[in-house]
C-alpha cells in the first residue's frame, strides 16, 4: 500500500493508504470504528494480496514459479486473494457504515464483562 489517497467511505476526505488492488483504502478514524475481527481480516487479506503481487513483480521469483510449473497455482491464489479482499472491504465498509448509523452501539471488544 503506497501513497496517500482519500478514504473509501463516501464523504470522508481524510487521507488513506491505497490498497494493493489500486482502490482507496480507509482512514484511521473509520478503521477504528469497525469491529476488530473485520479490521484483522481486512489487513490479513491485504498483506496476502500484496505478497502475491510482489511475486508477479519480481522477475526472478516469477520465472522460478513458471519454471516449476506452478503458474496456474499462482494465478489462482492471486484471483482468490483479490476476491477475498473485495469481500473483506465490503464487510469493513458495512461495519463502518453501521457504526456511523448507530453510534450508541459499542463493539463487543470494547464492552466490559459483568461479574
Amino acid at each position: 500500500m503506497d501513497g496517500h489517497f482519500t478514504c473509501a467511505i463516501t464523504g470522508c476526505q481524510q487521507p488513506a493508504l491505497r490498497m494493493p488492488d489500486g482502490s482507496d483504502g480507509f482512514c484511521e478514524e473509520h478503521m477504528a470504528m469497525a469491529p476488530a475481527i473485520h479490521r484483522q481480516r481486512f489487513l490479513t487479506v491485504t498483506r496476502r494480496l500484496q505478497s502475491l503481487r510482489e511475486i508477479w513483480n519480481n522477475e526472478a521469483r516469477y520465472d522460478g514459479i513458471v519454471g516449476d510449473g506452478r503458474y496456474l497455482k499462482l494465478a489462482h491464489a492471486t484471483c482468490c486473494a483479490e476476491e477475498a479482499l473485495d469481500k473483506a472491504a465490503q464487510r469493513l465498509t458495512l461495519a463502518i457504515l453501521a457504526s456511523q448509523a448507530n453510534p450508541a452501539v459499542v463493539p463487543r471488544e470494547n464492552v466490559r464483562q459483568r461479574a
